[in-house]
């Protein structure tokens, strides 16, 4: 027969083994909610951003300069005009390189940067004569630059930027993978847990309930 201290013990036993569960749970429930939230912020601060970032300095490549040069030749463009696109582009370009340059860069990126900064300095070089060319209102000279060093100066680095954003669009579908990888380990350990502790609290408290009744 079981005296009241052996049946107090076994029911404080069987709480304390259910209070264990659950606080199992919730951790792995906080830690979870924790990772996501983390996996979220670096797709948002080394993904979501350098994207949009990569997207304006293509832009001013494409629009400010290569657009801004023709309109300038065309007459749609003063040359006050050209050369205020051309030197916000030279700014802009510079201030969003260095902020994409730190952020977490994978190895994919790193190649690729080390790729790119020797082009920029050549282009740089060509946007300088660009300059030059708006600065003197040379006519001849502008339209024999958009027929000959522009294209050539421009588009392999616009190419580096399209494999830098396509790089940016893969490390983030692996973000989200390993985060969905991770939620459902985390829900599948919670489950059983759950499971497990139910059943053995079922079987417990049966246990003591016969005991009793015994």
């Amino acid at each position: 027969m079981l005296n009241n201290t052996s049946v107090n013990t076994r029911l404080i036993g069987l709480v304390l083994f259910l209070s264990l569960i659950s606080i199992v749970v919730g951790v792995m429930g906080l830690r979870g909610m924790a990772s996501t939230v983390a996996g979220l912020q670096t797709v948002y601060d080394d993904r979501v951003v350098p994207l949009r970032d990569l997207k304006v300095i293509a832009d001013m490549y494409a629009v400010n300069i290569v657009d801004a040069s023709h309109k300038v030749r065309n007459g749609n463009f003063t040359w006050e005009e050209g050369r205020k696109n051309v030197s916000e582009a030279q700014k802009v370009i510079d201030e969003k390189w260095k902020a994409y340059k730190g952020t977490v860069l994978v190895e994919a990126e790193t190649k690729l940067v080390g790729e790119i900064e020797p082009m920029m300095e050549t282009t740089n070089k060509q946007i300088d004569d660009l300059m030059a060319i708006m600065t003197k209102e040379d006519a001849e000279a502008i339209a024999a630059y958009t027929r000959g060093p522009l294209y050539p100066a421009i588009d392999p680095i616009s190419g580096k930027f399209s494999e830098l954003i396509e790089v940016q669009l893969s490390v983030a579908k692996e973000e989200y993978l390993s985060g969905k990888d991770s939620y459902n380990l985390a829900r599948s350990v919670s489950i059983i847990l759950l499971v497990g502790g139910i059943a053995l609290g079922l079987l417990s408290a049966l246990w003591i309930v016969r005991s009793v009744v015994g």
